[in-house]
């Protein structure tokens, strides 16, 4: 079957870029034509925010010089996108590319906070009359979403196939509001497994033991879980991405590629992180892991590490700070609760890919 699919594939976030592959990898492993639409509108380049994206460039000219670089070898390396680009929505619905079937997904496509939940494409209102519309773990990101915000979701998924959404929380507002199944299913990245991402990621220069900091907001809490976990494991800490330091780090590495960052996962002794997808390949490569949860935008985190059963590896302002970080990730028990959500997922999947 020839697929298209659309999502977040060119931001310069890591799991952004991961995502994509892995929903595009194993489309092609079960035998179909899948490529990723190229849509790059200008909002993505400037992260919605063209000040800052230009005062970020001028700040950190080199490391955006060279992530940049990096983020192009990967797209060419690894992602099979539409020969067309499509700069704006209006280019895309003049001329969409042809497919049997369309998918959106992942991220936080749906999440109207950000501009890319406003932008009738990556709801697939530019599928010609007629051709099949599905999501495959569309994410709102958000437990509470206003009224007005749920009304845009609805009015551009009325003529779905079918919906699979990555939060529980989701599945159960929107089910009741539209006439097409609603699921609830895993990220792309876990429909690959640890194997496949070590075959791809790029190993990090030796830097000894050390403690993986990835988009973690400046906080006491912070401060706390580092200087606990030096202290116990006898590492360094490495700080990925950003442009300032958010935390007492011994090296700061800010141009990191998909598979740098995959490396940098992998050779930690310990991932520190805020970032729904660095949990996920936490638990993916089978890492031990603290989540200090982010002040926005909880309930993603909260919900894979609730399927997996490990709700007790979050650390919260008000926890005490100690060897419960240190106990060792049971994933004998939460292997098998991800293999079930996985393989559930994957059946969802397929149900969209029949002929």
């Amino acid at each position: 079957m020839n697929i298209k699919t659309i999502t977040l594939h060119c931001t310069d976030n890591c799991g952004s870029s991961l995502q994509s592959l892995a929903l595009q990898k194993y489309l092609e492993d079960q035998g179909h034509d899948a490529r990723i639409i190229d849509y790059t509108p200008g909002y993505l380049k400037y992260n919605g925010s063209f000040l800052k994206s230009v005062i970020k460039s001028v700040v950190m000219f080199r490391d955006v010089q060279s992530q940049n670089r990096k983020n192009r070898a990967f797209y060419r390396n690894f992602l099979r996108i539409t020969g067309e680009n499509y700069k704006n929505y209006a280019a895309l619905k003049e001329a969409p590319p042809k497919a049997d079937a369309y998918i959106t997904g992942s991220d936080q496509l749906w999440n109207p906070s950000y501009l890319c939940g406003k932008d009738p494409a990556y709801y697939l209102d530019f599928v010609p009359a007629g051709k099949k519309k599905y999501a495959y773990a569309a994410s709102v990101g958000k437990a509470e979403v206003p009224q007005e915000e749920k009304d845009l979701i609805v009015s551009y998924v009325k003529d779905f196939e079918a919906i699979s959404v990555r939060e529980n929380c989701t599945k159960q507002w929107l089910a009741p509001l539209v006439n097409c199944p609603v699921e609830h299913v895993c990220d792309p990245v876990f429909l690959k497994d640890g194997d496949y991402y070590r075959s791809i990621a790029k190993k990090p220069q030796d830097l000894g033991k050390y403690i993986l900091v990835y988009l973690v907001q400046p906080s006491e809490t912070l401060d706390k879980v580092l200087a606990y976990l030096r202290k116990a494991l006898d590492a360094k800490v490495v700080l990925i991405y950003g442009a300032r330091k958010n935390c007492d780090c011994d090296y700061h590495f800010r141009d990191v590629s998909p598979e740098e960052f995959l490396g940098y996962i992998d050779g930690a002794a310990h991932v520190v992180a805020s970032s729904f997808h660095a949990t996920a390949f936490s638990c993916i490569l089978r890492k031990q892991f603290t989540v200090v949860l982010p002040q926005h935008n909880t309930v993603r985190i909260e919900d894979i590490l609730h399927t997996a059963g490990l709700e007790q590896r979050i650390i919260r302002p008000a926890d005490e700070i100690g060897a419960g970080m240190l106990e060792t990730v049971d994933y004998a028990a939460a292997g098998e609760k991800l293999d079930a959500f996985i393989k559930h997922s994957k059946e969802v999947l397929n149900s969209y890919c029949e002929e």
